[in-house]
This record gives structure tokens, sequence and C-alpha cells, in this order.
């Protein structure tokens, strides 16, 4: 590798210093880039900082973490740090083992370090395999411990991936786990590296994980045990995000606005399809600004997000309320277990 960085460093020396034509080592990097994302769109080459490179991987990305009254452990995760391998212990401590099941809530997680997800498998789940295919070789992981015997619940959505999809897919072949959700997770179980060459980051996918009896999920994703419904309707797609909407005018697309306006705020409006000054208002109020007596597509841009998050919630509780109902009618098989 060492021989490799030379080269490469000798090569942009030669360019930089004797090379007729201005030369900038982005647009290199950018010409090197889009070839590399036509074969891997996973994979990229930029240039960083060197203080950039200093900066390490949050080690603590769970957004919740609580006990509800009938025993159930919630933690959210939004992404795996490096730092996190071996905080799971700890972090399950926390509940003091008063816990009869945990919900493990990996909605949008957007992955993160492989070996954090391989190292809260080991702390949650019984034991199993999984394979990592790499381009020499291929290596079985042993992964959890027999003694774990909690029941553990996952809940993802579309946009859960890559090491929250390794996660989910060995819950998912658990004997105690069960997967919810409303669609399948989005299908990315490729792993990368980050290469430092000088102040040159080389990003590039070095293998993939394959399970054991879920397969090889990419660009398939997991196929959740209990499909929810998704609470986002068919009204909110007909909302014209391009078109500005100018106080007075009576449209449908109006009506749908107001329906969202309704649906994100605790003030209601009259849902006439005109738009009026408690239109104009309530969009302030959500936007937190004025705006005129016209309301911009960046504007809707900005409520189509607010409505999005808000259907993501919804879909979130949902899913908590069926994992308390399953527990609730099972509590008695549960508690006898342990």
């Amino acid at each position: 590798m060492e021989k490799k960085n030379k080269i490469l460093r000798k090569l942009l020396n030669i360019l930089r210093y004797n090379w007729y034509y201005k030369f900038d080592v982005n647009k290199i990097l950018d010409i090197l880039a889009f070839t590399i994302k036509t074969i891997d769109k996973y994979s990229d080459i930029y240039y960083m900082n060197p203080i950039e490179k200093k900066k390490s991987v949050p080690s603590n990305n769970i957004e919740t973490l609580k006990l509800l009254d009938n025993k159930i452990a919630i933690i959210k995760i939004s992404s795996f740090g490096d730092e996190q391998c071996s905080d799971w212990e700890k972090i399950l401590e926390k509940f003091n083992n008063e816990y009869c099941c945990l919900v493990l809530d990996l909605c949008n997680c957007q992955g993160g370090s492989l070996e954090s997800a391989l190292s809260l498998c080991n702390t949650i789940l019984q034991k199993n395999t999984i394979q990592l295919a790499f381009k020499r070789k291929n290596q079985l992981i042993d992964v959890g411990d027999n003694n774990n015997r909690k029941i553990v619940y996952c809940l993802v959505s579309e946009n859960t991936l890559s090491s929250a999809e390794l996660v989910a897919g060995l819950i998912k072949e658990s004997p105690y786990g069960s997967v919810i959700g409303e669609n399948r997770t989005y299908g990315k179980n490729t792993i990368q590296k980050k290469f430092y060459i000088c102040n040159i980051v080389l990003k590039i996918t070095i293998g993939k994980f394959i399970f054991k009896q879920v397969g090889d999920i990419e660009n398939i994703g997991i196929l959740p045990d209990v499909i929810m419904e998704r609470y986002l309707d068919n009204t909110f797609e007909r909302l014209n995000l391009e078109r500005p909407i100018n106080i007075g005018e009576n449209k449908t697309n109006i009506y749908v606005l107001q329906k969202i306006l309704n649906a994100i705020s605790d003030k209601k409006i009259k849902i006439t399809g005109k738009c009026d000054e408690s239109t104009i208002k309530l969009t302030e109020e959500i936007l937190g600004r004025k705006i005129g007596n016209k309301i911009m597509p960046r504007d809707l841009e900005i409520i189509y997000y607010k409505y999005m998050l808000y259907c993501s919630r919804i879909e979130n509780d949902k899913q908590i309320i069926y994992v308390m109902k399953e527990v609730s009618e099972n509590e008695k098989k549960v508690l006898y277990e342990y």
C-alpha cells in the first residue's frame, strides 16, 4: 500500500509541477469520483482538509432510551458510531434488568460502524452466524450468545439501511426476535472502507454481509415479519410543490394544503379550498416567519418535509402500540421464561 501511495503522490506532483496546462486536483478527483460511482454508487474519492481527518465518529447516536410501565425497554438509534462497540452492555444496564422485552427502533437509521452493529447483536441476540464476503475470502462470523433470551422487537422503515439492516436481519432470524415495519428495508448490505492518501480519501466497497436464512438482501431489503399499514394517504401525494399559492386563489392544491396544515398544527382552520388570511397565518406560524400574501414553492417543500416527519411519528407510534399489545397478551408466557 505504501508503494501505491508513493506512486500516486509522484503522479500528482508530476502533473502539478510539469504539466503545461493549469492543474486542479479537485477536478481530477471529480473525474475519478464520477468513474468510480458509475461502477458503485457507494464508493467515492474526494479531498479532505487535514483538520476534518482528526474528527472521530460520534460515540453516541441514541435518540431515545426509556423503560415503559409494562417493562418494555425502548432504544432508538439514528446511526452506529465507532466508539459504541463496548458500550451496549452499559447502556442496557441502565434498565437494571427490569425489562421483559426490548424494542430496538431502527426506523430511518442510516447504519454506520459494522463493528458496533455486531457488538449490539452479541449483547441482545441468541447465537447465530453471518457471512462476510470479501474479494479474496469469505468469513463466517459467530454472533450472539445462547444466554440472551429476552424478546426483541425491531422497528424498521424503507430508509433503514446498511449496518442497521444487519441488525434487523439477525433479529429476524432469531427465535426470540421479530421485525415490524410498513415496507421492506432499503437493501444495502455492502461494506465500505476509507483509505487515506495524503489529504485524499478513497472510500470503496470491500465486501458485503449475507444472512444464513434471509440471504443476500442487496437491492431487495428485509421483509418485516409484521407489516403495518402506512399512514401517508393519497391526498397528500397530490400536493403540487412547483407552483406558488396566492391569497384569494381557489384551487384543489389549496384544499390539500389546508388538510396538511390542520394535521401538523394544534390550531385548525376551515378547509374551503380557498387561500384566505387564516391559511396564510397558520402557514407563517408553522414556518416561523412572515411570508406576505404568497406561499412560495420553497415554503411548500418545508411543509411537505414537516408532514413527512409527522407521518413517520404516527407510523412509529403504531408500531410501539402493536408491541405493547403483543407483550400484554403474552406477558404471562414471557415472564414465565425469565
